[in-house]
């Protein structure tokens, strides 16, 4: 029995194709010591290594985390002040919220809701400690609003006013809205 062969046409990467046609050699049945044809592909380049980051433990403390951070590039400094909960709240994760405090891509500091004010001091410090230009970041006690408070957007601040409505029926008219009730 011959195993199926996907043309070279087909719409996948020559990685996909091989594992492809490995895959339907494995369900047909065919032994592996027949070679499905691969074209030649120079080898992708291996990804860099993932950089540690021991500091990223919400169990930590906010000082143990900043101590595991000491001698680090000042990203990873202010991203060990942050709660390390990585739940998108400032609209960033931990990582990518200190990267961009850090190059001056947010202007902000007191994003980090679930760090509370303690990171948001830790971060004043950190800026204040001349680890990023101060010149690059606003340091404000709230995040900054693009419309000067007069956003429709409705949120903690700014809650959508809600009326409570209770229907109080009589019980004749509470049997008439059982269902198999027979209705006038």
């Amino acid at each position: 029995m011959s195993a199926p062969v996907l043309p070279h046409t087909a719409p996948f990467s020559t990685a996909q194709r091989a594992w492809l046609n490995g895959f339907f050699a494995g369900m047909v049945g065919v032994s592996s010591d027949i070679q499905v044809p691969v074209a030649a592909q120079p080898a992708a380049p291996l990804k860099e290594p993932e950089e540690e980051m021991p500091w990223h433990d919400a169990a930590l403390s906010l000082a143990d985390r900043l101590k595991l951070a000491e001698g680090k590039p000042a990203p990873r400094q202010l991203m060990a002040a942050m709660a390390q909960l990585d739940c998108g709240s400032c609209g960033y994760l931990c990582q990518t919220y200190a990267e961009a405090i850090a190059d001056g891509r947010e202007k902000s500091l007191s994003l980090c809701t679930p760090g509370g004010k303690d990171t948001s001091k830790k971060l004043k410090e950190l800026v204040a400690s001349n680890l990023i230009p101060v010149s690059q970041v606003k340091i404000s006690a709230k995040p900054v609003c693009d419309d000067a408070g007069t956003s429709s957007k409705y949120d903690r601040n700014n809650p959508f006013p809600a009326r409570l409505v209770i229907l109080i029926f009589s019980s004749a008219e509470r049997q008439k809205m059982l269902p198999g009730s027979r209705r006038s």
